[in-house]
């Protein structure tokens, strides 16, 4: 007979025999969860390593993708060294009224004052024409976005021309700074920087300038003129400066002149004294002339809605 000391003591080793068994199993046949359970703290100096993530299942969910780099497009918006084209219009706006400051002593540079118009001729232009602006031959439409004080309008000819047998059409701009103000410059009140051109073409041809003419000035105010105590009826006062060619016929002989008024009559480079032929720089590039006229042609599309 079995003392019950004996049956406790078996039943206590049989206990401690099972518990030992069931450890030595997690730990030898239990897998990467297993020892994940009983190694949650890397010993110092081991690398890290993100430990999977278990499914709901218990297997591990698939890795995670790599993270994306994201890529820095070649293309940006304002890439260094560009220009901002406000910066460019606002520079354009300051360089033609110092141009047409010069082109009151007689000095021009033609391809420069191209390159300026060319920032106005850029802006949008309005489909509706300007029904303030007055001119009897062609219909004016307002560029947008002009500095302030400022008005830009593209002018589109009423009718065309004929020459040889050929039909022949115009554009024009006409830039007009500081509007409705004047200053006192060069012996008489004088208003804001104005600026005008037209460009001829081919109707077969509409990219392609035939003709050209360019005026910059400050014309006199004249009746600023007198509320200043000058009598700009007397006396002689240039205007500015104007340049015209015709590309067919003899494109490298432009006509030059400055002009203005004397004793209130218009007048060129002859009747000034002391104001010498013009000067600067008037040999045409052809280039950017065929541009800014592709750019007036663009807005004569959006014009028509084409």
């Amino acid at each position: 007979m079995i003392s019950q000391r004996t049956t406790v003591l078996t039943v206590a080793c049989l206990t401690c025999a099972l518990f030992f068994g069931v450890v030595v199993w997690n730990w030898g046949y239990g897998g990467e969860e297993g020892r994940a359970l009983t190694s949650s703290v890397a010993p110092a100096g081991a690398p890290i390593v993100s430990q999977p993530t278990l499914e709901k299942d218990g297997r591990a969910a698939p890795a995670a993708e790599p993270a994306q780099r994201t890529e820095v497009s070649a293309t940006i918006a304002d890439p260094e060294g560009a220009p901002d084209p406000k910066d460019a219009l606002a520079k354009a706006h300051k360089d033609l009224a110092l141009h047409c400051r010069a082109g009151l002593d007689g000095v021009l540079f033609v391809n420069e004052v191209l390159d300026s118009v060319l920032a106005f001729a850029s802006l949008p232009v309005d489909a509706h024409p300007d029904l303030e602006f007055g001119d009897n031959d062609a219909i004016a439409y307002k560029l947008l976005g002009a500095p302030e004080g400022t008005t830009a309008h593209v002018l589109v000819g009423l009718q065309p021309y004929y020459e040889d047998g050929r039909t022949f059409r115009y554009l024009q701009m006409q830039i007009q700074e500081d509007c409705g103000t004047s200053e006192y410059l060069l012996d008489s009140q004088r208003e804001g920087p104005f600026i005008s051109l037209s460009i001829g073409y081919d109707e077969t041809d509409k990219y392609a300038p035939t003709r050209f003419g360019l005026t910059v000035q400050r014309p006199v105010d004249i009746a600023g003129s007198r509320d200043a105590g000058v009598d700009a009826y007397h006396g002689r006062y240039t205007h500015g400066a104007r340049f015209w060619v015709d590309l067919l016929k003899d494109p490298y002989n432009p006509t030059t002149t400055t002009f203005g008024i004397v004793d209130g009559n218009p007048a060129s480079t002859a009747a000034f004294d002391g104001i010498r032929p013009l000067a600067g720089n008037v040999h045409l590039d052809q280039e950017r002339l065929a541009t800014l006229l592709r750019q007036l042609q663009s807005h004569l599309s959006t014009i028509k809605g084409e």
